[in-house]
């Protein structure tokens, strides 16, 4: 097995795609935050306990959904970036 020689390609693009995904997570999970927030105001006011029921319902699907797709974009990358890595290096004319 050839290791390719220039591996800091596929780990740049690793950091690159990590940040990007990071960035993407902190957007979506802010709005569960909102989320969270409204739903201690509305609690404040005495709201209508099935509205409080299901925003508190809509923020934890959205933060477990949110971690779940975090993690699925890390861990994707990080098997593209390990096999290119592990690419051999193509035949340059």
């Amino acid at each position: 097995m050839q290791f390719n020689k220039r591996p800091i390609k596929p780990v740049l693009s690793f950091v690159g795609h990590s940040f990007a995904g990071f960035f993407a997570f902190g957007a979506v999970y802010s709005i569960a935050v909102i989320l969270s927030f409204l739903v201690e105001r509305l609690e404040d006011f005495h709201c209508d306990p099935i509205t409080i029921t299901i925003l508190t319902y809509l923020h934890f699907a959205l933060e477990g959904a949110d971690a779940i797709v975090f993690l699925v974009y890390i861990g994707v990358t990080g098997i593209e970036a390990v096999h290119g890595m592990l690419k051999r290096d193509e035949e340059k004319p």
